[in-house]
This record gives C-alpha cells, structure tokens and sequence, in this order.
C-alpha cells in the first residue's frame, strides 16, 4: 500500500466566495512564498530571551566566511552533548519557547475555524489586493498580515514569545478594521472574533499581559449604527502619531466584563499535577509536568470498520496471540469458529477464546532522578537512553551537575568545515559559532551514504537554494538507511485464479509461490538546533525482473520495476512553503535513479492512512491533517506531470487500463464486462502489499462464506452458479460434477452430518482443533467446485477423502458418525463410478484413469458421443495478448508532448480513460450499473423469495476468471488510484537534461549492491513496532528531536539493546508475543495531597511490566494485560 502525507498540513486553497463587502478580506492564493511578515518582524527589532544567545553569536559571525563545528568524540553517554552551559542553555531554551507556544496554537485553531464570523475563511489567507482590485490597501495597510501566515510561524516555532503571537492575531484584527468601514461585513466580522480572542486569551492564558506594541492609525469612518459608537470612540481616541496603546482600551469595560465572564466549560484552570510517577515535581529543563504519551495503537480487524482507530474508553476483543482486534461492533457479527484464514496461530480458533478489553491505558514520560541534586526531569528532555549502561538510572546525572565543572570544548574541525541550524524561535537558519557547540553523539552524517542518496540530496538542495530562505539547503540530509533483500508469498488463491504468460509461445503458466524484490528505506533528516530529526521517510520495493525457469520450454519474466510502497513525512520542516515541493522532489529524483538503473516501470497506490493510523512514523502531529482520497491523488498527479516535463516518465496510465480493460468487450455488462478469453486471467504485476492481491483475497472469503450461508428449506445448499447454455446444460466436467455433488451426494439423508463445517464451539468439542488440523466438509467441497478452485478431478476427491479421514480419526470405530462417513463414501465413488460410465461409454472400475479431468468452469462443452480425450487434460489458450505482467506503458511522442502541457490535469484525465465519469463525484459506479446504495429499495425487498423444496431460482453466470472479473470491477471505480507510470528506456533517444540537475553520475555508479541492514527499519512495520515499544512519537519537535537521536543510535549500531523487549519476570527475551501491562495514572487528589497520601483506595502502586507467556500464566492479575505481537529478533 503506499500514501504520502508530506501536505497533510498544507493550507487549503480557499475558493472566491460572496459579495463585495467579503471579497475585500478573501484570498484567492495560499501562502506566499516569501512572508512578508518575517522581513517586517527582523525589522521591528522584537528581541526575546529565547534566541539572545543565538543573535550574539550570529552578528558576530557576520564578518567571517564560516564557522566550524568540533570533531565527533566519544561521549560518556547519549546526551553528554548538553553537559556544556552554553548547549545547555539554547536546549532549554527551545524547549520551553515550544511549550509556551503550544496554547496559542489551540486559540488560532478555534479562530480559523469559527462557525459564524470566519466561516468562509476570510481571515485564513493573504489578501491579494491585485485580483481583487484594492489599489489603495498596501497604501492604507503597512502591515498585513493573516491567519494563515501566523499558523505557518506558530507552527514553525519561528516566534520568539508569546507575546509577539498576540500582537500578530490582534494586527490581523486591525488590519481588517481599519481598511473596512464600521458597517462593512469584514469590520463587524473582526471586531466579534476579537472579542471571542480576548475570552480565549483570558481562559487559556490569564497572566500573558493585555499590552501590545500594535499602533492603528486613526480612520474616521462614519457611523450610521449606534451599536459602531464603541468603535468610532476607539479610533478617534487614538492619537495621529502612532503612539502605542493597548487593545483593551478599545472598549469598554462592560464589553471585556461580559467577554470574560463567557469562558468555556473547562476553561477553569486545575491545580498541579501529581501522580505516582510525577510525584508533583516540575522538569528543570522543560519547565513542565507530567505530558501524557500515545498509547498502544489499536486497529479494529472486522468487516464493518476497516481498519480504523478503536476509540478511547471502548470495550474490545484482543486475540491471545496479538494478531487481531475487534470492537464491539464487529465482534457481535463474528461466528462461534474462527476460520483458518483469520488466525494464523491455533491458540484462537473459537471467538470465545477472544480476551476482553477496555481501550483505557493512560501512559506518561518517563522520569529520571539525578543522584547529585535529587531534581527529575523528563528522559527525553535531558536525552537520556535507559538501555545504555552509562545512562543507568543508578548513577545519572542531570545535564546542570555535569555542567557545572564542565571546560570549554575545543574546537577541532577544519576551517572549510560547518554547521548550519534552523534555531527555535528564528525565522532563518543559522550558522552555529564554534565556540560552546558539541555535535550530538549520533548524527545523521555519520550514515552510510550511497549514489541514490547523495543525487536526491544534491537535487533537494538545489530547490531549496532558489527559496526566499537563503541558505536552508545547508540543513537537510538524505541518507538510505536500509537497503536489503526480501520476499513475499503470493496467496494461494491468487495463484489459483491468475497466471502468467509464456515468453515464446502461448498459454498459461502458474504464478510463483515466492517473489523476491530489493527494499530501501529512503530517510529525509534536517537540523534543528543542531540536532537532526527525521521529516519524511520513503520505502520503495524494486523488483529486477530475472527470468524463471522450471522446464525445458517453460520460463516467464517481468520487466524491471519498481513499487512506491509508503510514504511517510512529518510537518516539522522548514521553510514549510517549500515542503510540498521538496517532498516531490524526492519521488522525482528516486524515479531517475531507477530510470537510470534499467527499470521500466514504476507503481504507485495512492491509498490514504485512517485516520489516527500511522504508516512509518508514530504519532503524528495533531495539527497535522490526514489527506483525503482525492488530495492525494492530486498530490501524484502533480507530482508526475513534473516528472514528465524533466524527461524522467514517459507515459502514465492507470493500472486498470493496462491489466484489466484490454480483457473487457462490454463495458455496460451488469458484471462490469465479458472476457474475451477463457480460462484464468493474466495476472498483473505481483507487488508486495498491492490493492488488487488484498481485494483478490478479500472478494474471495466474501463470496465463499457467502455461499456457504446458502441453503433451501430442506437444508440443503443452494446456488448451484451453473453456466446454462440452449437446451440443457453444458457437458462440462466442471457442471456434470457440481450436479453429482448437490443433487446426489448433499441432498441425501445420509450426508446430513457433512454438510456444514463442524461447530465446534455449539458442539463443546474443546479438542476437536487440536485433532483436526484441516477441517473439511461437503459444503466447503462444493462450495470450491463452483468457485473454480480446484485444478482437476483428483484435487476434488483428495478434499472429500480428507472430509472422511477427519470423521474417522475423531469419532471412535462403532460412532454413529464414524458409521455415516462410511456411508457417504460408498454413496460418492459408486455415483461417480455411474457418471464417469457415461463420460466413457463403458463400465469404468476405477477412477483414477480420470484423475486429470479438468474441473475449469469455463471448459469446452462437449456432447455426450465425443471422446475422452476433450475433457481429460490440460487445454492450451491462446490469449491475445499474451504479454503477462511485464506488460509495460505503451506511449507515443504525441501523447508525451499532451501530457507535458497540459501538466497535472492532462495526468488526471489520462488516468481517467473512458471512464470520464468518474470526474463527476456524484456517480460512483459506471453508467448502466445499478447501485444499490441508490433509489428507493424494491417492495418487500426484506422478504424471502416463497420457493418450494425442489426449486431453485435461475443460475447465475459465473467463468474461471469470475475472481479477475470482480477484482477489476473494484479497480475501475478506483483507477486514478493506481498509477503505472513508463520510465524512458535507454533504447530511445536521450532527451536534454537540465544542467543543474545532472550530478555527473553515469549509469553504472548507481548500480550498488551495497547491503544495509538494519533491524528496526528494514521493514516498516518493524520501524513502527519499534517506535511504540519505546515511546518514540513524533507529534511535537521536542519529541522528534529524541526520537531521531535514538533511531541514528540503533541505525548506527545495529545489535545494540533495547530493540527486542525483554520479559521482567524472567530477564529473557520476548519472542513472539508480549503481554503489556495496560498503564495506569492515579491521580493524587487535593485532599490527599495535603494528608501525604494517594488517592489509590489502598490499592497497590502500578508498576510496568512485560512478560513473555510462562510468566503472565502465573499471574493472578491476567486482566492488566494486553498481547501485542513481536516480529523483531
């Protein structure tokens, strides 16, 4: 699957709304490149102590040419970086400017979203005063400013107190104020959020100071209204010289009485902080308490949710082995046994062996205690890695105590050497002064860099070059942090249902059972003083397309290609205006390098996260939007068409058009089309994690459970799917067998015990699972006959003899069901013995002759005087195109040079096809097709049709590529979802390159071999698992900073501990499955507190724990835990 957020916090483009009194504060742009506001804040001289240090040191670097940085040392521990007075103090620094920061963010949130007087935006963007012909407002406005800007500095952390935030909300007020009379819409618009701003400032931030350095110019506008007096008093008593006055005074005190006396539910604020762990005391670096963390992410696995986030405080179902979870919802629709498919350990196959659960844990950072002055702080504040045994809890010393004797370090590097910085609370980066810098233990430079890494970098840093942020290129990094080989297995139905195509001749030839492919993790890193933290993050599957060969004549291959699995990203990065581009960038520049490599292909799955899911990186931020199906794709389109224009892509096309229509003759078909060819269908490219392998398996257990819930009165089961064709039915074997099975062997009186899978659970059979390892019944034996799952006739009779051995290896000689079984058996072969008779003409005595009789639901009819030899074995097809998954793009110049000026729409609607009407988002499903969802539902439509015992309803059509059918049918509604793009191939004529993006790098420097493995990221569940198992989130700067240090300490040393947790009964590691202690927090109340007591009512104090599974069976306390899986070794 892959997704991209790297715009999931991207200003929306506000569209032009309203009439002229609106359309003077409405932008019809996003956020400009260059902020006007930052050139204006460096020059009003705002000085805060958060960034003294850093504006000391950077004037007096203004005169040389560089700065150095000193060498790389080893530490004594992981954070001894900070041990120096002058680090330590620009560390405390940034953190606490970032906390007091964070409230704002919520007010300026609730500003921009304000239902009644910012409901069309107004407020959010820049105005452009060119398109909307407002030739006299930079004249009139000197300042101006927006939502939106102070939203991208907020987020940016580029102010440097709090104070300057409220006086850019308040200039955003006055600007609107003073440009619009008193009865204009904007005016009466920002004079009401102002007031709504002053209560939420009063709320949330009591003791921030109501003085502003805001000065608004004196505008006598006329009142017609007596309710604009307040307003025509504020201006007239300002004074013509701009002298400062605060915008309190603005009004009256009975307005700013009735504003502050309107606070929201929940305003009040509470009293400190205190729990077991806390134990009341305040973080000497972050100045803060105890923060809460993420706790164990839990997705709902059942049919109704679709993988999304089990809310808080919902009961749910956990499997005991971890795999799976369900909410209540789901969990009601489950059956009493648990199919095989569902559960890959046999520890749960009855859903009463499903552990009950509240979605409840409370979990908090964790604090260490200096055992010098006894003060604690938060581990990620003070960088600590409890896993390192000279950052032992036992011997620790915060950063103050190691400061206080600390020397100077000296500086080491070379002169050509530096170090540039983006610093908390500035807008520009900087170059940080030799004197008083350490260099973190584990940086990012210190990565393996390799061909593919250092061309995306050069690439990056070159648009970021052109930006209006002048030298931000110097503060990113890229770097592979995993490259190795692996593989997946291709399910089994898929391989039962597609095939692949002959290289020389014609035919079929099954899929593989494994597929091999080289994965890289592709990592962006950029400096935040002097720390680097990781922003996006991109996994890609490259597949080289070797030829396989199992005979003599037999061999397939695939083109080289390459899979776009996950895309991750991070809103940290600065300048965020160039965020989308850089992000694009890095796609774009991967595309070449494959291109240059030989691959001829690339896929790409536009496939969003749910919401409060995670791909990579874990816990984003909460400003950080989730994008929706149709911003995501959007995203690709545009991501394209400037691949396209550089030469990189040569043609897109969806994956539909490429794989699934050429197989199509009636588009309008109620089954959304025919297939021209029989026989199972070519199979598009196999891609580890690809939408049409998931939908293949997923349409597959829908429709067989479907099937098997079938039944007539009588009990048998119904819907014999039975291709009927003249006068009678077919000859096929495939028919003539599905009828033998129904009409003689399951409607039989005898069979009455075979014909539904066992219930185990109804039946108390608590051992029946253990004995029978593959269950078997009539129903499933029929059930796959009409599906077409078996190859031939003896795969059939190997199920239904297995359906046998089962009831006897059970039930004990002399059992009425062991006595039945014997029964059935001589009822099937002595009909099957009748039926082959008559395929042959003859008395048939064994069977086995025809044990190669293809059971293909499509198979040649044939009549009853035709010989043996047209239903028994394999039949040769002839597809007519028989290029199988290597199936590339075909393009032409023409439609090259169409896609290359028509840019991202031109991609669009290549992607679109025939299906144009998919650009209309009313109708979801294609002209023709009735859905379901739509118009008013038929009369008595929820009752049963009245049939009688013996009847049935008219059969349904259904072929050997039924499977490919369905898959494609989900595929069209979904085709601009799944991109194949043709990458140029070196047969065509070199196109011209830009010069300032060629690196010099021929062809055969990119092909490295190189292995770089690593166990938390060769796989992305594994970087994820890892991140929950050690609180590793990246929802806030401060936690992105620790979270980094410790992914570049396990990158940088791969067998180091604390990445396989470890059992805290018996020391040992956990393999498998870990049962995690759901975390509480007892919260001391005042009472308590006073009387020196928590308010636990005599319960123990929670203490953490993971154990493996012998240790948690000996627990009495087996309802704190919780399984979660483990794959890391």
């Amino acid at each position: 699957m892959t997704v991209a957020t790297p715009f999931q916090d991207e200003p929306t483009r506000l569209k032009h709304h309203g009439s002229c009194c609106l359309t003077r504060q409405v932008s019809h742009e996003t956020l400009p490149c260059a902020d006007p506001s930052e050139k204006l804040l460096q020059a009003s001289g705002r000085d805060s102590p958060y960034a003294s240090d850093c504006d000391k040191n950077s004037s007096a670097l203004s005169s040389t040419s560089s700065s150095c940085a000193p060498a790389s040392v080893l530490w004594d521990s992981f954070g001894s970086h900070l041990c120096h007075q002058n680090v330590l103090k620009r560390h405390k620094d940034a953190l606490r400017l970032e906390a007091e920061l964070h409230p704002l963010r919520q007010i300026l949130a609730r500003l921009m979203a304000h239902p009644t007087h910012n409901r069309r935006g107004i407020f959010n963007s820049p105005v452009d005063a060119k398109s909307l012909g407002l030739v006299d407002y930079f004249d009139v406005i000197k300042r101006p400013m927006d939502f939106g800007t102070i939203k991208s500095r907020l987020h940016a952390i580029a102010y440097r107190s709090q104070q300057d935030v409220v006086d850019d909300i308040r200039l955003v007020f006055a600007n609107a104020m003073s440009y619009n009379p008193p009865t204009n819409t904007v005016h009466i618009c920002a004079r009401a959020l102002l007031l709504f701003f002053e209560d939420q400032l009063d709320a949330f931030l009591p003791e921030l100071k109501a003085a502003s350095s805001l000065s608004l110019p004196q505008t006598p506008w006329p009142m017609t209204s007596s309710c604009d007096s307040m307003a025509q008093q504020s201006f007239s008593t300002l004074p013509l010289n701009g002298e400062v006055k605060s915008m309190a005074e603005n009004f009256s005190p009975s307005v700013l009485t009735t504003a502050r006396r309107r606070r929201k539910r929940g305003s009040k604020r509470n009293p400190a902080h205190s729990c077991q762990f806390c134990k009341g005391m305040q973080c000497g670096i972050c100045e803060q308490g105890c923060l809460p963390l993420e706790p164990t992410l839990l997705i709902c696995n059942g049919p109704h949710c679709s993988g999304t986030k089990i809310r808080k405080a919902a009961v749910y179902f956990v499997a005991p082995d971890g795999s799976r979870q369900y909410c209540e919802r789901c969990y009601t629709g489950l059956p009493a046994v648990l199919s095989p498919c569902d559960s890959k350990d046999e520890c749960c196959r009855y859903k009463r062996d499903l552990l009950k659960r509240k979605n409840d844990e409370e979990i908090v950072e964790k604090w260490v205690l200096c055992v010098e002055c006894g003060s604690g702080v938060h581990e990620i504040c003070a960088m600590h890695n409890s896993f390192i045994p000279e950052d032992s809890e036992d011997i620790y010393r915060c950063p103050s105590c190691r400061s206080k004797n600390q020397p100077s370090p000296v500086n080491s590097m070379d002169d050509g050497e530096c170090l540039w910085t983006f610093i908390t609370g500035r807008d520009e980066p900087t170059l940080m002064p030799a004197i008083g810098l350490q260099r973190p233990k584990f940086v990012a430079e210190d990565l393996e860099e390799t061909y593919v890494s250092q061309y995306i970098q050069s690439n990056i840093q070159e648009l970021m070059r052109n930006s209006s942020c002048t030298d931000s290129d110097k503060t990113v990094l890229v770097r592979v942090i995993s490259d190795c080989n692996r593989s997946f297995t291709v399910p089994e139905v898929v391989r039962k249902h597609f095939c692949m195509a002959r290289i020389n001749s014609g035919g079929a030839f099954p899929l593989p059972k494994q597929v091999s492919y080289r994965s890289k993790a592709i990592m962006l890193f950029q400096k935040f003083d002097a720390m680097d933290v990781c922003i996006f993050c991109m996994y890609v599957h490259e597949y080289d397309g070797e030829k396989v060969t199992t005979g003599a004549a037999e061999s397939f291959s695939a083109d080289k290609r390459v899979y776009i699995a996950y895309l991750d990203s991070i809103e940290h990065f600065r300048p965020r205006e160039c965020r989308t581009a850089v992000f694009q960038e890095i796609l774009i520049s991967y595309l070449g390098t494959a291109r240059e490599r030989g691959f001829a292909s690339a896929h790409i799955w536009a496939c969003p996260p749910t919401r409060g899911n995670s791909f990579v990186f874990w816990n984003h931020p909460s400003s950080q939007r989730t994008p929706s199906q149709e911003r995501l794709v959007s995203w690709y389109n545009e991501t394209l068409s400037r691949a396209i224009e550089r030469g990189i892509v040569a043609d897109v096309k969806s994956l539909y058009e490429i794989c699934f229509e050429p197989f199509l003759e009636d588009m309008g078909h109620q089954d959304c089309g025919i297939y021209k060819n029989k026989g199972t269908m070519i199979s598009p490219p196999l891609l580890d994690g690809d939408f049409w392998i998931e939908e293949a398996v997923r349409i597959h257990e829908t429709h067989f459970a479907r099937h098997l819930k079938c039944k007539l009165p009588d009990g048998r089961i119904s819907g014999c799917d039975f291709v009927e064709t003249g006068n009678g039915p077919t000859r096929s074997a495939f028919v003539e067998i599905a009828k033998l099975l129904r009409d003689k062997i399951i409607s039989h009186p005898d069979s009455v015990l075979f014909r539904r899978p066992v219930n185990a659970a109804a039946l108390k059979l608590k051992d029946y699972h253990h004995v029978i390892n593959c269950p078997m019944d009539l129903g499933t034996v029929y059930s796959k006959c009409v599906f077409g799952e078996y190859k031939d006739l003896g795969e059939m009779i190997d199920d239904f003899e297995l359906m046998i051995s089962n009831a006897k290896k059970y039930n004990p000689k002399g059992h009425f069901v062991y006595s039945k079984a014997d029964d059935v058996s001589e009822l099937f072969f002595s009909e099957l013995k009748q039926l082959l008779s008559t395929w042959k003409g003859e008395t048939v005595s064994s069977w086995e002759e025809f044990k190669s009789t293809r059971l293909a639901l499509d198979e040649v009819p044939v009549e009853k005087s035709a010989p043996i030899s047209t239903i028994v074995g394999p039949k040769k097809t002839e597809p007519d195109n028989p290029s199988g998954c290597g199936r590339t793009v075909c393009h032409s110049l023409a439609a090259i040079e169409g896609l290359k000026a028509g840019g991202a729409k031109a991609v669009h609607l290549r992607m679109v096809g025939n299906d144009v009407w998919l650009l209309e988002k009313s109708q979801s499903v294609p002209p023709g097709v009735k859905n379901s969802a739509q118009g008013k539902k038929p009369q008595n439509s929820n009752k049963r049709k009245s049939s009688s015992s013996g009847s049935e309803s008219a059969p349904k059509r259904r072929r050997q590529s039924w499977l490919g059918e369905e898959v494609g049918s989900s595929m069209r509604r979904m085709r601009p979802c799944f991109f194949a793009c043709s990458l140029l191939s070196k047969s065509e004529p070199p196109r011209e390159k830009e010069p300032s993006r060629s690196l010099g790098i021929d062809a055969n420097s990119m092909l490295d071999d190189t292995v770089i493995k690593s166990r938390i990221a060769d796989a992305r569940h594994s970087l994820l698992e890892f991140s929950q198992f050690r609180n590793l989130e990246f929802d806030t700067l401060r936690r992105s900073k620790y979270s980094t240090a410790i992914l570049l300490y396990h990158l940088q040393r791969n067998d180091a501990p604390g990445v396989v947790p470890t059992c805290c009964g018996c020391s040992t590691f956990i393999k498998d499955v870990r049962w995690h202690k759901i975390g509480r927090v007892a919260e001391e109340s005042v009472v308590n507190r006073a009387r020196g007591s928590l308010s636990t009512s005599g319960k123990a104090e929670f203490q953490p724990a993971e154990l493996c599974k012998s240790c948690y069976e000996l627990r009495a306390d087996k309802d704190e835990f919780i399984p979660i899986q483990v794959t890391l070794r």
